[in-house]
């Protein structure tokens, strides 16, 4: 019964599909495969539970782009954000969705449907649910404060240093902090993700590559050799500065800001007023750490702050 009408339902978007005719950039995938995807959805609502316990995040592009760079479905870096469309599909959805003519589908990973039919990444498979030891996936907050090591007056006497390194260290570790973040923003369509020098490269170059965004550095004076801003900010144990390529961010794009530790909030406040100052829209801001002591988040005005490790 399932496979029938699984079969009915693909021949349908079959139908549908070359009715709406989706143009790589025009509306044919709002006003046409949306809708239908969405009326596939609200029938599998009325399935029994059993069968909605599997969800499949998808990302779907217009098939001629993908042609127009050699015909390879996955090679997408020349795609834009808006050209692709991210959706969390039923598993009927997500196949119909498959079969759609003019469109080429990426499964993103697999998770479950809750009771109102909404996406929960990492619970049946996916990168999020990658385990550690044992074939569990283990309290990461837990593994984490085991592992951060703290170092007493470094950089300046009376500061406390928390280093990562050992994090880095440990490549399973290092692969699931990645995915908390991945899987707090996958629906957010970042377009740039900013990372601050220098641990935030080691953090946001990854979350980029899982985000299908770009990577932009916030660097330190004397580092970047085109044109760029610079922005000044406190430490909690001196003054800095840091700069961004005049081009690192277009006007209109989402951005996310990610570190390794939030402290005072300087480093992190500094490097949004200069993604404001390019024309970046402001997503939030992500840290491994967080000296929730110090109350960095005054500083961020209100955006909204994910962190993994608060101490």
């Amino acid at each position: 019964m399932i496979l029938v009408a699984a079969g009915t339902i693909g021949s349908v978007v079959k139908v549908v599909g070359l009715m709406t005719n989706p143009e790589p950039m025009g509306g044919g995938f709002t006003r046409g495969v949306l809708p239908f995807l969405r009326w596939v959805r609200i029938w599998e609502k009325r399935l029994p539970r059993p069968m909605l316990r599997f969800g499949l995040e998808l990302e779907c592009w217009p098939a001629s782009l993908s042609d127009a760079q050699g015909g390879c479905p996955g090679l997408r870096s020349g795609i834009s954000t808006s050209a692709r469309r991210r959706r969390c599909l039923g598993p009927i959805a997500g196949v119909a969705a498959a079969a759609l003519p003019g469109w080429r589908v990426r499964l993103l990973r697999v998770g479950r449907l809750d009771s109102r039919a909404r996406f929960r990444p990492g619970f049946v498979w996916g990168s999020a649910n990658r385990p550690l030891n044992g074939g569990n996936v283990i309290d990461l907050r837990s593994r984490l404060r085991e592992t951060v090591r703290d170092i007493p007056d470094f950089p300046k006497p009376g500061i406390l240093f928390k280093d990562i390194t050992p994090v880095l260290a440990d490549p399973k570790l290092l692969r699931a902090t990645i995915d908390w973040f991945a899987q707090r923003y996958a629906g957010e369509h970042i377009d740039v993700v900013v990372g601050m020098e220098s641990r935030g490269f080691i953090f946001g170059a990854p979350l980029a590559m899982e985000l299908s965004a770009a990577f932009a550095p916030a660097r330190k004076p004397g580092k970047l050799p085109y044109q760029h801003i610079t922005e000044s900010y406190d430490l909690e144990y001196g003054s800095a500065s840091l700069q961004m390529h005049i081009d690192a961010v277009r006007p209109g794009q989402k951005v996310l800001v990610v570190d390794d530790l939030l402290a005072t909030g300087g480093t992190a406040k500094a490097t949004c007023q200069l993604v404001k100052r390019l024309g970046g829209e402001l997503v939030g801001c992500c840290f491994v750490v967080e000296l929730g002591f110090l109350d960095g988040r005054k500083a961020l005005d209100g955006l909204p702050v994910q962190s993994i490790l608060t101490f």
